[in-house]
């Protein structure tokens, strides 16, 4: 109550009397109101001799304690209404809190079956690292390997077309002329006497390199697997081809071109079907040459019917006799190579039969 309310109340009972109660079962709390309102009781019948100045004392002190009282249950009142309000956040907050204890127990929920997928895959992990280990011990990974196993291969099938190529000419002989289709199928199974018995195995294991970049090959497999680096790995694989297959292999496809592009000398034969094994066969040699240097062989190249003394620094001569279709070779100047036995490469010799 602001004070001109104040000022406005106390003209309107100033000079009257009034009947002031006090209800103790509401403020029963309150020891000071109970003793300030247990005042004599003033009615119409307040001897009229009263001291006024005491009276309006009284009633000033009076309207002080109900104006205090009046403004404290106002302020009880907004107090009440900041508590409703308090009461109502609280509701709100209770009801957000158990919408979050309802999203925390949900997530909680997706991190378990989260757990439950993750035990699964670390399990089918471990499945899949076990069985890599077993298929480790099978197959490796080569991809290293790979430009020299191309390399290998194209030069297989390169002399493998040669070969074929000498299968088609012997086909078109005339079969009337049996003394040169007896001495071309003898050279042609001398040839094939001669291929390492390996070179189908090798040639699968470089095609499966090239192709797939891996290789089931034990022997190669425990070979690599002693060798640290790559470098080294795939000097080791060179090695294991050449010595293996490619030396002896190319040495046989090397004597096979050297007898073929002489057909003549062999047959004393100037016939067609001759001349077109000699001109075939000599361009395919040079070919041959360059081919095999691109897989690192080193040729000890001894040409067939010329003489030893050029060739000496790397030629070793054979103590044995020269092989049946040698055998009527004619014409021929001492000391000549009569015969290759086996190409050398590198350190190694060739080994010829002389005439």
């Amino acid at each position: 109550m602001d004070d001109h309310e104040r000022k406005k109340l106390q003209k309107n009972i100033e000079g009257e009397f009034l009947i002031v109660s006090y209800n103790t079962n509401e403020y029963s709390n309150d020891d000071n109101n109970v003793k300030d309102f247990e005042q004599p009781v003033i009615n119409n019948n307040f001897p009229q001799t009263q001291n006024t100045n005491e009276l309006s004392s009284q009633i000033q002190r009076l309207e002080t304690r109900i104006l205090n009282k009046i403004e404290s249950l106002a302020s009880n009142k907004e107090a009440s209404q900041k508590i409703e309000n308090l009461q109502k956040d609280i509701e709100s907050f209770k009801g957000k809190i158990t919408l979050l204890n309802k999203d925390i127990e949900q997530g909680n929920q997706k991190i378990n079956e989260l757990n439950s997928e993750l035990t699964q895959v670390q399990k089918k992990k471990q499945e899949i690292e076990g069985e890599y280990l077993k298929y480790s011990e099978k197959v490796i990974f080569v991809d290293y390997l790979e430009p020299y196993a191309k390399a290998t291969y194209d030069y297989y099938y390169f002399c493998l077309s040669g070969y074929i190529k000498a299968l088609e000419y012997f086909q078109k002989l005339n079969h009337s002329d049996s003394e040169l289709v007896s001495i071309v199928s003898q050279l042609l199974v001398k040839f094939n006497s001669n291929i390492p018995n390996k070179t189908n195995h090798w040639v699968g294991v470089i095609n499966e390199i090239k192709d797939s970049k891996a290789t089931a090959n034990i022997d190669l497999i425990r070979s690599l697997k002693q060798i640290p680096n790559n470098e080294e790995k795939n000097k080791e694989f060179k090695r294991i081809l050449l010595k293996e297959v490619f030396e002896k292999y190319s040495s046989s496809i090397f004597i096979l071109t050297e007898e073929f592009s002489n057909l003549s000398k062999f047959t004393n034969d100037s016939a067609s079907a001759v001349k077109d094994f000699e001109q075939f066969f000599t361009r395919f040699k040079s070919e041959l040459h360059s081919k095999s240097k691109t897989i690192g062989l080193d040729l000890n190249y001894v040409p067939l019917f010329e003489h030893y003394e050029k060739y000496a620094a790397f030629t070793k001569l054979a103590n044995q006799t020269c092989s049946l279709p040698y055998k009527n070779i004619k014409n021929i100047t001492k000391d000549s190579v009569l015969e290759i036995i086996n190409y050398g490469f590198g350190n190694e010799e060739t080994n010829v039969i002389l005439a």
